[in-house]
């Protein structure tokens, strides 16, 4: 094949997927390793391992590695053609998964993969683990075959990961809103006495995992939010239509307990205006009732967010809610009045 007919054939392949080619597709295009090697020395390709080439324009483009590691583990199929396996050969995971999706602060060191057959390898950067992945457990992102941010969760727990650390890649998809955590909870049940918790107790695992990550508070806004659309009004309609209930004495008493089991004020009204702004409640304009509302308790508030949406939660009529309102009860206010005071002794 003359020489410009070679790059013509390499650009068309390298096209289709992220400015690579591996050895095995060249081949079945009629271009020798000669030729790749040839191009390679003329600056035309650039090796970047064993069987894969990158074009020069492509070489330096971020998840590279990733990429060349991946087209390695099926080195003659397209990587359009592998894309539409039901059941993908190679999906990244681990913590992989976690910096493909951008959410902690792992060391992703190694390539890894979940591949639903043994499969044995001798490259040192890759680390292969053994499993079959339901569909849903599985997506595309910036196109490669990924595990959702709900399975690297998973699999991070599984494989030892530190707890600070799996959390932090939990609270990277909560602020951008990739997990359902109805559906996290009951998976966290097994790894329950991993963390000293109650066993088969995944509510306690997952909201042990959100205080870790310090997304609790983001988590309550959301779930408060989605009382407002269930209501079918604005977010800010909705905690003025509350703050009415807050001049309850229940309300008052229960939140005048909390504040004595530390004998000092944390917040003020102000202050629990803000933090309600600050936990991406999609406010238009702060409620004048609630500001109002709040300050005619005039208790001093500990945690305010997570004291003020539990004591709406308890005055309120019921409404269907997810499971984290529905916990903070009285019997969760206690807890949390107990975790206070011995914050304050320590």
């Amino acid at each position: 094949m003359p020489s410009r007919g070679v790059e013509i054939a390499l650009a068309d392949l390298a096209a289709a997927q992220w400015g690579l080619v591996t050895t095995s597709q060249a081949n079945e295009e009629g271009v020798s390793r000669t030729h790749l090697n040839r191009l390679t020395i003329a600056g035309v390709l650039v090796r970047l391992t064993h069987g894969v080439y990158a074009m020069r324009t492509s070489a330096g483009e971020d998840l590279l590695d990733l990429r060349c590691a991946w087209l390695t583990l099926d080195p003659t199929r397209l990587a359009a053609d592998r894309l539409t396996d039901p059941t993908p050969a190679a999906v990244v995971s681990h913590a992989s998964a976690a910096h493909l999706h951008g959410h902690g602060d792992l060391l992703a060191d190694r390539h890894e993969f979940t591949v639903p057959t043994r499969k044995q390898t001798r490259r040192p950067e890759l680390h292969l683990h053994r499993g079959n992945l339901p569909a849903a457990d599985v997506t595309v992102h910036h196109g490669l075959p990924v595990t959702t941010p709900t399975r690297t969760v998973l699999d991070l727990i599984s494989a030892h990961h530190d707890g600070e650390h799996v959390a932090g890649v939990l609270a990277g998809a909560v602020r951008a809103h990739q997990v359902d955590l109805d559906d996290l909870a009951p998976r966290l049940a097994p790894f329950a006495p991993r963390f000293g918790l109650p066993h088969y107790d995944g509510d306690a695992v997952l909201a042990h995992l959100l205080e870790l990550g310090d997304v609790t508070h983001e988590v309550e806004a959301t779930a408060l939010a989605a009382m407002a659309r269930m209501a079918n009004t604005s977010t800010s309609d909705y905690l003025a239509h509350l703050a009415s209930t807050l001049a309850s004495q229940h309300v008052l008493d229960t939140i005048a307990a909390i504040s004595e089991s530390v004998h000092r004020q944390i917040g003020t009204p102000a202050a629990v205006l803000a933090a309600v702004q600050a936990m991406q409640v999609p406010l238009i304009e702060p409620p004048a009732a609630v500001l109002a509302a709040v300050q005619a308790m005039q208790v001093p508030l500990i945690e305010p967010p997570a004291a003020v949406l539990a004591a709406v939660q308890a005055a309120v009529q019921p409404v269907q809610t997810g499971r984290f309102l529905e916990a903070m009860q009285a019997e969760q206010l206690e807890q949390l009045a107990r975790r206070c005071a011995d914050r304050s002794r320590g």
